[in-house]
């Protein structure tokens, strides 16, 4: 179940990072539905899968189900479904 929360105001997710209200956590994406998540801490270029290529990575904030950012290490961005897909497989 994703967590409600309604005491973050801030416009934006970059800064929700710093905030730690908000539940968020990195993701890697391989396939249609092949996410990875990861704590803040790991760095986006630790995730491999066998003979799969990243397709997008970024940050997901739970609170707001939004995908923000890209992966500096892997040198891509989020795609424009990843939000609407990771809600729907955590069934929201």
């Amino acid at each position: 179940m994703t967590p409600k929360h309604t005491d973050c105001n801030k416009h934006s997710d970059e800064r929700c990072l710093d905030c730690r209200k908000c539940v968020i956590l990195k993701f890697v994406r391989f396939g249609f539905t092949d996410y990875v998540f990861l704590p803040l801490h790991v760095p986006h270029v630790c995730v491999i899968l066998k003979d799969n290529k990243p397709i997008s990575a970024g940050f997901y904030n739970f609170s707001k189900r939004h995908a923000f950012g890209h992966s500096e290490g892997l040198k891509i961005g989020i795609k424009k479904d990843d939000s609407e897909i990771i809600s729907v497989l955590l069934g929201g």
